[in-house]
C-alpha cells in the first residue's frame, strides 16, 4: 500500500485545502497507448543493429548488449524498449537508456534524439517546478504554499519508494495506482515534465508491459533527481 499522508497541522480547513491541491485529480486529455509512429520507428531501430557489422572492440564483452540512448520522449523510449525486448541482433540483446549528460553518451552504440538537448557538464538543469504557475494556483498565499511544499517534501520520497517497490514486485495494479497518485501530485505542484514521466509508468503498468514499466521508471527517476532540493529552496524563498 502507498504511504498514508500525515500532518501535524491543527487547522482542519487549511489542511483540507492543501490536500485538495496536492492530491486532487488533474484533468488530462484521453491519449492512445502508444502512437503508431512511435511503434514504426521503434521497430526499425530494433532491427537496425542487424544491418551493420560491429567490431568486437565496440563491446566490453561477448555478452554486452547494444546500447541505444534516447534523448527525451518517454513514450518513444518505452515503445522502443517494448519492441526490442525480444530482439537479438548478432546474438546481443538491446538495452534502451535515457541520456541527459554528454558523459552518458560514451557507452551508446546508437543515439536517438527527439527534441531534447543534452545537459551541460556543469549539471545545470532547468527548474522542474513552474513556480509562477504554482504561486498562482494558491492565489499567492505563501503560507499555504509553504505548507503544501512541506507536505510534498515529506511524502514524495515515500510514494517514490512505494512505486519502486511495486515495480520490483512486478505488481502492475499497485504500480499503476502509485504512479497515478504521483502524476497528480506533480501536476498540482506544477512539475509537468516529471508528471508526464509518471503518466508513462502508469500507462505501461495498465497495459501489463513489465519491460516498459521498468524503462519508464528509470526515466521517471532521472526526471525527479534534485526535485526535493528544489522544493526546499522554494520553501526558503516563500518565507521571505
Amino acid at each position: 500500500m502507498p504511504p498514508v499522508l500525515q500532518s501535524a497541522s491543527g487547522d482542519a480547513a487549511r489542511l483540507a485545502i492543501i490536500l485538495t491541491l496536492l492530491f486532487a485529480p488533474y484533468p488530462t486529455n484521453a491519449q492512445s497507448s502508444v502512437r503508431a509512429e512511435y511503434r514504426t520507428k521503434a521497430s526499425f531501430l530494433a532491427k537496425f543493429p542487424s544491418f551493420i557489422e560491429w567490431p568486437e572492440s565496440a563491446f566490453s564483452s561477448p555478452e554486452a548488449p547494444f546500447v541505444v540512448c534516447v534523448l527525451g520522449e518517454y513514450r518513444f523510449g518505452t515503445a522502443l524498449a517494448e519492441t526490442s525486448r525480444s530482439a537479438l541482433p548478432h546474438g546481443r540483446r538491446i538495452d534502451v537508456r535515457w541520456a541527459r549528460k554528454d558523459q552518458q553518451l560514451n557507452s551508446c552504440h546508437i543515439l536517438e534524439g527527439r527534441n531534447r538537448m543534452i545537459e551541460p557538464q556543469d549539471d545545470h538543469r532547468e527548474p522542474s517546478i513552474d513556480f509562477p504557475d504554482l504561486l498562482s494556483r494558491v492565489d499567492n498565499d505563501r503560507e499555504l504554499l509553504r505548507e503544501l511544499l512541506a507536505i510534498f517534501k515529506e511524502d514524495f520520497p515515500k510514494y517514490l519508494q512505494a512505486l519502486k517497490d511495486a515495480v520490483a514486485l512486478q505488481d502492475m495494479k499497485q504500480t499503476a495506482m502509485v504512479s497515478h497518485t504521483l502524476k497528480g501530485m506533480l501536476l498540482n505542484l506544477s512539475v509537468t515534465r516529471a508528471a508526464s514521466a509518471a503518466a508513462q509508468v502508469e500507462e505501461s503498468a495498465q497495459q501489463g508491459e513489465t519491460i516498459s514499466v521498468q524503462t519508464a521508471l528509470a526515466a521517471f527517476e532521472l526526471e525527479v533527481q534534485g526535485l526535493v532540493g528544489e522544493v526546499e529552496a522554494h520553501m526558503v524563498e516563500v518565507r521571505r
